[in-house]
């Protein structure tokens, strides 16, 4: 991964002997992550646009840390980099085009598939109503793909949890004071910019450093990053 720090202590508290240790049908991968569930889906819809997109970034982040020891590609760490940048304007990124024969196998493949949810956020949905879908695609992905002997791995389950507390606290719609969209809104409400640090939840937080903390991260991304292009 090439952003500087975990996006929280948990992540270095990953077991150093994971494995790859789920299904990988390549014909059938849609099954692995592209649904919702009822309950999880009405609760990530009482959160904002924005609160959606940052969660589903956040996540591919636990995705990216947990197959590092089996794959040196770093194109999902500059993508999701570019994507935390691509909060605050989305022309601070390039979109990806996945080949998908270049992206196959059980750890390449759902690489790319954290890819493509960044894609769809910023490239595909960026204006369709019900972003939690796009959540729900990357938490659906990273609990099929973080487990060891059919469990998923405990600390990101209780990463879930307190992160999704965290969001309806400060993002829910509600609180934002924005309203749910809606098809006739002339311009399309999103809600306040989270940053990445709002998923660090050893750390304080507070909502309305969102935009100052994306600036900082947008100035420290190096010129090596070949998605990122400050606007």
């Amino acid at each position: 991964m090439s952003l500087r720090h975990p996006i929280c202590s948990l992540v270095n508290e990953l077991p150093p002997d994971r494995v790859v240790d789920y299904a990988w049908d390549e014909q059938h991968v849609r099954r692995y992550f592209y649904f919702a569930e009822k309950v999880e889906f009405e609760t990530l819809g009482k959160l904002t646009h924005s609160a959606n997109m940052a969660l589903a970034i956040a996540v591919t982040e636990w995705i990216g840390a947990w197959l590092s020891p089996f794959s040196f590609d770093k194109t999902l760490g500059d993508y999701i980099e570019a994507g935390w940048a691509a909060l605050l304007d989305r022309d601070n990124t390039e979109y990806f085009r996945i080949v998908d024969n270049d992206w196959r196998g059980p750890v390449l493949g759902p690489t790319a598939i954290a890819l493509g949810i960044i894609n769809e956020i910023f490239f595909e949905s960026y204006d369709e109503q019900r972003m939690a879908f796009r959540s729900c695609y990357a938490l659906n992905l990273a609990r099929h793909v973080m487990r060891k002997n059919g469990v998923v791995e405990v600390s990101f389950q209780s990463w879930v949890e307190g992160v999704k507390a965290r969001l309806d606290q400060f993002h829910s719609w509600s609180v934002d004071g924005t309203p749910p969209p809606s098809i006739l809104d002339p311009e399309f409400p999103k809600g306040r910019l989270v940053p990445r640090e709002a998923f660090d939840l050893d750390r304080p937080y507070d909502p309305e450093m969102g935009p100052a903390l994306l600036q900082e991260l947008t100035r420290q991304i190096l010129p090596q990053n070949l998605f990122f292009h400050k606007s």
